[in-house]
C-alpha cells in the first residue's frame, strides 16, 4: 500500500488516526497500530463523496 500526503489511516482497535505528511517511497508500506494494519479512511471518504 503506497501512501501519499494527506492520506488518513485509522486503527480499528483504539481509534488512533494518522495523517500522512511525508509519504514513504516504498512499494509496499503498512502502517500498524495495536499489532494490526491500519485502515485507510481517505479511501472511505472519497468513496462516500462520490455517492
Amino acid at each position: 500500500m503506497a501512501n501519499k500526503k494527506g492520506d488518513r489511516y485509522e486503527c480499528d482497535e483504539c481509534g488512533l488516526v494518522i495523517l500522512v505528511e511525508n509519504p514513504c517511497t516504498c512499494e509496499s508500506c503498512e502502517i500498524v497500530c495495536c499489532g494490526e494494519p491500519m485502515n485507510s479512511i481517505s479511501e472511505k471518504t472519497e468513496n462516500q463523496n462520490k455517492q
